[in-house]
């Protein structure tokens, strides 16, 4: 929320609901960046065509704002103010991770969580079926059926908390989405205003995994997972030490 009121939010897609990572991922891109103004209740779409948008952060001045574009790993910068009101840049591309919320790093610049890690080794799903569209639209399907079968067992039966564990479940890949969350590397890049990398935070050898959030306090800078229901943390003069 801005000084003046106004609520800034991702949509990851138009069509889809949470349950449904694979198809926004694989699927077309129908995200959205969006300005809500709550004594009108009234909202205005400030980006589209977004693929799987995250995390939302304003910059300290309040003339634009960050947003992550989670399944094309990059981080764009709008403009809310001044000369380029209304225009939109890539602030960060090609990153070596899906990129999810954006928080301050309570020294004028900003932390970036990876919450899944990537590199040629390692690749995420867009990167092993992004070239291969006909695989796509495969998946989609099958997903489709086992969606709309796994739904209407929910409907017809008492089983309904079941089924939508189990559709939850396919909807994030199953498997192979498990497995996603428990390998690889940590990754958290620290940037400034101006989008340049001032160094990345990593961990691997630890149980720190799916890290989606960093929150810097007085004391501690404390992080947060998608994944699991746990908070880590470590004290700022730790973290800051050069």
């Amino acid at each position: 929320m801005d000084s003046e009121g106004m609520i800034y939010w991702s949509d990851a897609s138009t069509s889809y609901d949470l349950a449904r990572t694979v198809v926004y991922l694989l699927g077309g891109a129908t995200g959205r960046l969006i300005q809500t103004d709550p004594r009108t209740n009234t909202s205005t779409v400030l980006m589209k065509n977004l693929h799987f948008p995250n995390g939302v952060q304003l910059v300290k001045d309040q003339q634009s704002i960050f947003v992550s574009e989670t399944a094309r790993s990059r981080v764009w910068r709008y403009y809310l103010k001044g000369e380029r009101q209304g225009e939109s840049e890539i602030l960060l591309d090609g990153l070596p991770g899906l990129p999810d919320n954006i928080r301050p790093n309570g020294k004028g610049g900003y932390y970036v969580a990876l919450c899944v890690y990537r590199d040629v080794e390692n690749p995420s799903i867009g990167d092993i079926f992004g070239d291969m569209p006909l695989i796509r639209k495969l998946i989609l399907r099958i997903h489709g059926i086992f969606d709309f079968a796994l739904t209407l067992l929910a409907k017809v039966t008492s089983l309904s908390s079941p089924m939508e564990r189990i559709r939850f479940y396919i909807g994030h890949f199953g498997p192979v989405g498990e497995f996603s969350k428990s390998t690889g590397k940590v990754i958290i890049v620290e940037i400034t205003e101006n989008g340049k990398i001032v160094r990345t935070l990593q961990n691997d050898k630890s149980e720190i995994r799916g890290i989606s959030e960093v929150s810097v306090g007085s004391e501690f800078t404390y992080f947060g997972s998608f994944y699991d229901a746990k908070l880590w943390r470590i004290k700022n003069k730790i973290l800051n030490k050069k």
